[in-house]
């Protein structure tokens, strides 16, 4: 797997699978990503069994526009993994709204009273930078960043 993944505050007494997690998966970056770079396509199903390894894992979210072919018939096999998927098309906008949207998506969970005890975030965007900062510093939970090698900024 051509990933880097990037530890921004880290449980060092905690034990493995004790740690609650949320994983919130930018689905166009890594499937672009991993088409234009390497041709290849993503094994969403593999990721999460690497993730049950570590983290009691509460959910999959995954995050992306879905209207267009290629990527339209991913669905069946994200489907296989989590049956979380957000729809980020929107019809007043001709901009990607998906970093948007999943920002959101992490500030409305940071503020549940049973959140999660870390989230795990798949993006190649600099645009998570002030939540990101937010959870680690103010909410005091561990953030972990997925990338795809060559398309992270």
């Amino acid at each position: 797997m051509k990933l880097i993944q990037t530890f921004l505050h880290r449980y060092s007494n905690a034990p493995k699978r004790a740690i609650r997690a949320i994983a919130f998966v930018d689905y166009e970056h890594w499937y672009y990503s991993y088409q234009n770079l390497y041709g290849i396509r993503p094994n969403l199903s593999s990721w999460r069994k690497e993730l049950e390894e570590t983290y009691q894992l509460l959910d999959i979210m995954v995050f992306g526009d879905f209207t267009h072919s290629p990527i339209n018939q991913e669905l069946n096999k994200i489907r296989e993994t989590t049956n979380t998927i957000i729809e980020t098309w929107h019809s007043g906008s001709k901009k990607d709204m998906t970093d948007f949207i999943m920002v959101d998506y992490l500030y409305q969970t940071a503020f549940q009273q049973n959140g999660p005890d870390s989230y795990i975030l798949f993006t190649g965007d600099g645009h998570f930078q002030p939540v990101t900062k937010f959870i680690t510093q103010q909410q005091k939970k561990e953030v972990v960043i997925y990338g795809v090698r060559g398309a992270f900024s």
